[in-house]
């Protein structure tokens, strides 16, 4: 493991909740703001380029859990327990995107990032859809007669 990344875990695992402050990462949010310097606007770039790749992965993600329908027709038990899971963590993910989205509001009402946090928002609210639209086929909707089939043909 890289040396960087075992540091950033060591640190995240020092750090609990009772001593992570909401205001102090909010007025670091402002510092980056107000206070104009080219190590901020590299912070605010590489936020930025976060919130693309982050867009890019959920979008993946939607395609790939969208074509389980067409790819999967008749799972067994253990795969139907798998996609029960699989959306379970998709729905922990669209929450966390939905507060992470949220935390960086600060950038979106000064105008920086605008773009890249509403296509986030607009990544993780299709993802609920996908997540929707899959649990109806495979856990809600399953064992009723005709129901995949009309569904899958779509």
């Amino acid at each position: 493991m890289p040396e960087r990344i075992k540091n950033l875990r060591e640190i995240k695992y020092r750090v609990s909740s009772e001593n992570a402050k909401p205001e102090a990462f909010e007025k670091m949010l402002m510092n980056l703001v107000e206070i104009r310097s080219e190590e901020n606007s590299d912070h605010i770039n590489h936020i930025r380029l976060w919130f693309m790749h982050s867009t890019r992965v959920t979008k993946h993600i939607c395609k790939r859990m969208r074509g389980l329908t067409r790819t999967l027709q008749h799972p067994d038990e253990q795969t139907l327990q798998t996609i029960q899971d699989m959306i379970g963590y998709c729905r922990h993910l669209c929450k966390n995107s939905e507060l992470l989205a949220n935390d960086y509001e600060i950038l979106v009402r000064h105008g920086f990032i605008v773009a890249e946090i509403d296509d986030f928002r607009k990544a993780y609210h299709r993802l609920q859809e996908v997540v929707y639209y899959i649990e109806s086929v495979y856990m809600s909707l399953y064992h009723k007669v005709g129901v995949n089939d009309s569904v899958r043909k779509n």
